[in-house]
C-alpha cells in the first residue's frame, strides 16, 4: 500500500490493484500517518484538522462514536480515524524529545 502510494495512486486505485476494500487501504493509511510516513493533511484539510483536534482535546471524549455524532456528516469515520492517528504520532514523537 505505502509504495503504491508514494508511486501517485490513491486509495481507490490502490484497492482495485490489490484487490482490497477501500476501508482496508485506509486502515493502512491510517497506520503510516501514526508512523509520521505520510501526512494526514494529504487527506484531510488543515481546517478540520485543526478544529477535530480542538475539540477532541477540549471534551476528552471516550470514543470515537461521541466525536463522530458530535460532527456528523461534517467529518467521515476515515477523516476521524485519521486525525486521531495524527494525535497519537504527535504525541509519541513529543514524548520522544
Amino acid at each position: 500500500t505505502f509504495n503504491l502510494f508514494k508511486k501517485g495512486k490513491n486509495i481507490e486505485q490502490i484497492a482495485a490493484e490489490r484487490d482490497l476494500t477501500v476501508g482496508t487501504i485506509n486502515t493502512h493509511i491510517c497506520h503510516f500517518v501514526r508512523a509520521g510516513e505520510v501526512n494526514v493533511f494529504q487527506f484531510v484539510a488543515s481546517e478540520k484538522v485543526k478544529t477535530v483536534t480542538s475539540w477532541l482535546q477540549e471534551n476528552k471524549p471516550e470514543s470515537l462514536s461521541v466525536a463522530k455524532n458530535h460532527f456528523g456528516d461534517q467529518l467521515s469515520w476515515d477523516e476521524l480515524r485519521l486525525i486521531t492517528n495524527h494525535l497519537a504520532y504527535e504525541k509519541e514523537a513529543e514524548a520522544a524529545d
